[in-house]
């Protein structure tokens, strides 16, 4: 709006409108700034505007529809003043009056009856709050008089009236009118049923945050009533019901996310203590299809492409475009931005309407019962979900699915920061660490040899095997693995050591071994390892002036196994310009937005740099270095949650890799590795968790396919085979 508005005062106020039906440029700017300041609840903002609207609007006569922009930005005015009553001062709901009324003085209301009823709707919204319900009720019932039976604000008005009713004590009446606005937004001529289990969701978003935001508010005034709460239950269900109908499968905004989330947080919050099997089924599914869908069909659309017949100028144009995006977000051009992502957009979906049978294979709906089924016996899954001050921990086995409310207020929060920033700082505390674990693991673990960490918010950050059971790091008694969600979690890929395999260790300048691969100097720790690991798993190495980003970009979508043991830098200002060091020359750099836009067909990638773990917030939700690998296909990374120190970080992934090679799981494979290193470290100084826990397996735990000598076999095969005979004809002979 601001760079638009800057070009019009600039180059085009001179040949502004003077139609007498359209609104002209000037009146028009000023209406939409009006009305995104009421929104974002910016009062200075919204009063400058205002007056110069009102000193415009004194240099000429307005025309029709200019004079509603007017009143239309009087009214959003007087909706903020009202909306934002709690942080304003005690006027708040007098200046919202004030200004509605003069909304309603300059309106034409038999001209411009929809805008007559909104008016008048936060003028009844004014009466509830200030407790005038007589009042209220009686605005309220104009306007329901008024209202087109087609008009889709019927259940916001019918919502209206419950609201009023609700804060006068009438709970009844309240509940009577809310089960009225239901029925207004059943879209079935089917009667619905008295407990909504014939409901059939319409086809408008807003619906889902009126259900939901209703339940609120019932429950706000209600807590304890046990009769109310079952009923708030379903309010809640038809709710998410609502919003899976309507939410058009685009990444979340905040709004959005807020409507959803309200649904899982009220379904969760109203349900008995006893919650039963198939809810928790159901509620885990939801979440995994709602928030994992797009995660899933990056993934699975990446590894598809990898071995499809798409012309590489099909991936060549998205390198251009993400290459000229990288450009713009280092310039700060938002409008630039902005382009190059619709662009993206739409050669995604110019690709998928091109190949469709990539389009169809990419996602299929999460069943928590068929993913039970790849667990084993010794495996428990832990999955976390924080909304407002609730987390919820879902506890998944082979057999059971269990499920704790765990209060999660600022005191919470605040011990699991202090632990972290404690760990980042090479310190120690087992006593803190307790506390936490009796916070996010309050039970105990009597058959688990595994566990499989579902994390969210916070906890992205967080190592779990540093945290402490029975006096120890659980490390010591349990193997870790993380996932995103649970469809990445499955053990299902063994990798074959005969596959193609590259690691990458660029020499940046001559220098001592850094204390962490966030120096920019040569590591002599990731040369050793790169060499070592090389000839473990018979890696192509690429090191020295050979380990180019050029090479890597023509080398890694061939490969089956990745390994990188250079610098990496997180952005947290702008994650999409985090990046992979080649060298120090800017075009050797490795960025996020780059890694967004690769197809990848290796089993694992192991990330031996500094925060490639890292979670960090960007516009479209939570990134990293690693998740970028996840989201181009790599069903598996290892990669560090704070900056690696060069010397450690060397021993423990060659014991990784020897480990690994040996047969086992990842996850068993970093924990032996990590215990090999805490047991033969005599330095005390280099025992704290930030020297050996920094490192996590994500994804995919399943170990390597292990080769075996097939001309052994067939030799012992024949050698069993002949005995055989030979026992057959001496019985023959023995007969005769």
């Amino acid at each position: 709006m601001k760079k638009g508005n800057k070009i019009f005062e600039n180059h085009l106020k001179n040949k502004d409108t003077n139609d007498s039906k359209s609104a002209s440029k000037t009146v028009l700017f000023l209406y939409k700034f009006i009305y995104i300041y009421h929104l974002i609840g910016d009062e200075q903002q919204l009063l400058a505007y205002l007056n110069k609207f009102e000193s415009y609007k004194k240099t000429r006569l307005l025309n029709e529809t200019e004079h509603l922009m007017y009143a239309a930005s009087l009214n959003a005015i007087g909706d903020f003043y009202l909306n934002f009553r709690d942080k304003l001062n005690d006027k708040a709901l007098e200046k919202g009056i004030f200004y509605i009324n003069k909304a309603l003085q300059n309106l034409d209301k038999e001209k411009h009856p929809k805008n007559y009823l909104q008016f008048l709707f936060n003028k009844a919204k004014y009466f509830r709050y200030t407790k005038e319900f007589e009042n209220a009720l009686k605005i309220n019932s104009k306007i329901q008089q008024l209202t087109d039976k087609n008009d889709v604000r019927i259940p916001f008005f019918t919502a209206q009236k419950g609201l009023i009713f609700l804060d006068s004590g009438q709970k009844q009446k309240a509940l009577n009118e809310f089960s009225n606005m239901i029925i207004q937004i059943h879209s079935d001529s089917t009667k619905l049923n008295k407990d909504f289990s014939n409901f059939k969701p319409s086809t408008i978003l807003n619906h889902t945050g009126l259900l939901v935001e209703i339940a609120d508010e019932i429950f706000k005034k209600y807590p304890k009533d046990s009769l109310l709460r079952k009923q708030l239950h379903q309010y809640y269900k038809i709710g998410l019901q609502q919003f899976k109908n309507c939410y058009p499968y685009a990444n979340f905004n905040p709004k959005l996310k807020e409507y959803y989330q309200k649904s899982i947080n009220g379904i969760l919050k109203t349900s008995s203590k006893k919650i039963g099997a198939n809810l928790l089924k159901n509620v885990i599914n939801d979440i995994e299809n709602i928030e994992n869908r797009f995660a899933w069909k990056a993934y699975k659309q990446n590894r598809i492409l990898t071995i499809s017949k798409v012309p590489d100028s099909i991936f060549n144009k998205e390198t251009i475009l993400r290459n000229k995006l990288i450009k713009a977000r280092k310039n700060n051009h938002e409008q630039e931005i902005l382009e190059l992502k619709n662009q993206l957009e739409k050669h995604k979906n110019q690709l998928e309407e091109s190949y469709p049978n990539i389009a169809n294979y990419v996602f299929q709906e999460f069943d928590v019962a068929v993913f039970q089924k790849t667990l084993n016996n010794t495996t428990s899954v832990l999955k976390y979900k924080i909304i407002e001050d609730n987390l919820y921990l879902f506890i998944i086995t082979k057999n059971t699915i269990n499920y704790q409310s765990i209060s999660f207020k600022t005191a919470q929060r605040n011990l699991i920061e202090n632990y972290i920033k404690l760990l980042r700082n090479k310190r120690e505390d087992k006593v803190l660490a307790s506390k936490i674990s009796e916070i996010l693991i309050p039970f105990s673990l009597p058959k688990t040899k595994s566990l499989v960490i579902v994390p969210d918010d916070i906890l992205l950050h967080l190592p779990f095997e540093t945290l402490v059971k029975n006096k120890n790091y659980m490390v010591f008694d349990y193997t870790f693995s993380y996932a995103s969600y649970l469809v990445f979690a499955n053990s299902k890929n063994q990798i074959n050591t005969k596959n193609n395999a590259i690691v990458f260790s660029p020499t940046y300048v001559k220098g001592n071994s850094s204390a962490s691969r966030d120096n920019y100097k040569a590591l002599k720790g990731a040369q050793k390892e790169a060499e070592e690991i090389a000839n473990i798993f018979n890696y192509e190495i690429f090191k020295d002036n050979n380990a180019t980003k050029a090479n890597f970009l023509a080398k890694a979508t061939k490969a089956n196994l990745l390994h990188l043991a250079m610098h990496a830098t997180i952005n947290n200002e702008k994650p999409e310009l985090s990046y992979f060091l080649f060298s120090k020359n800017d075009d050797n750099k490795l960025y996020l937005e780059e890694l967004h836009g690769m197809q990848l067909k290796a089993d694992l990638a192991v990330l031996s740099a500094c925060n490639t773990g890292t979670s960090l917030q960007n516009s479209s939700g939570i990134t990293s270095l690693q998740r970028a690998f996840t989201l181009a296909g790599v069903p598996t990374t290892v990669s560090s949650l704070w900056e690696a120190p060069d010397e450690t970080t060397k021993e423990i992934m060659i014991s990784f890799y020897n480990n690994f090679k040996k047969g086992l799981s990842k996850s068993e494979a970093l924990q032996k590795a990590k215990l090999s290193y805490v047991k033969n470290t005599k330095d005390i100084n280099l025992m704290a968790p930030y020297y050996w826990a920094g490192f996590v397996v994500f994804g995919d735990d399943a170990p390597i396919a292990v080769s075996t000598n097939t001309n052994f076999v067939f030799c012992i095969v024949i050698v069993v085979t002949l005995f055989l005979v030979f026992l057959l004809l001496l019985k023959r002979l023995q007969n005769r």
